[in-house]
């Protein structure tokens, strides 16, 4: 994902990632948003709603340390889709999680528009035009004359 959306994300949803710039020693996360930005979309709703769930897990018991709330662990795509992985969480931050996840199936994972899932070596998930664009052909390298 382009760095001025990794950080626009970071900072609309501090609680959410705030592991996003810890240490690889100690968490995944530290290496950002392992997708392209056609996700970006239903990663702010996701987190959007992450957050929120955050702040009322905070509000029900203020004293639960903030290193203790939930928080994205890594976000990434695997196998064509969204994984989005979360420190810990709850049955109302898995179903947002889960829902996200299922948007991803059905959302190109470089502009944003419909998608499907497609083979091809690496599983993606792209629309028509942007799978047309994957499947050019590669100009050849060229050769030296010895």
């Amino acid at each position: 994902m382009k760095h001025e959306l990794d950080q626009k994300l970071c900072k609309a949803f501090p609680r959410v990632f705030r592991n996003r710039h810890g240490s690889p020693m100690e968490t995944a996360f530290a290496f950002g948003f392992e997708c392209g930005d056609g996700w970006y979309d239903l990663l702010y709703k996701a987190a959007s709603a992450i957050e929120r769930e955050i702040i009322n897990i905070k509000k029900e018991d203020p004293m639960v340390p903030d290193d203790e709330l939930p928080c994205a662990s890594q976000v990434k795509e695997k196998f064509g889709t969204l994984r989005f992985y979360m420190s810990f969480s709850n049955e109302a931050i898995d179903d947002i999680v889960t829902k996200a996840e299922e948007e991803s199936e059905v959302t190109c994972e470089e502009c944003g528009k419909f998608g499907e899932l497609r083979p091809g070596g690496w599983y993606v998930t792209l629309c028509d035009a942007c799978q047309a664009e994957r499947l050019k052909p590669v100009a050849p390298l060229m050769q030296h004359e010895d």
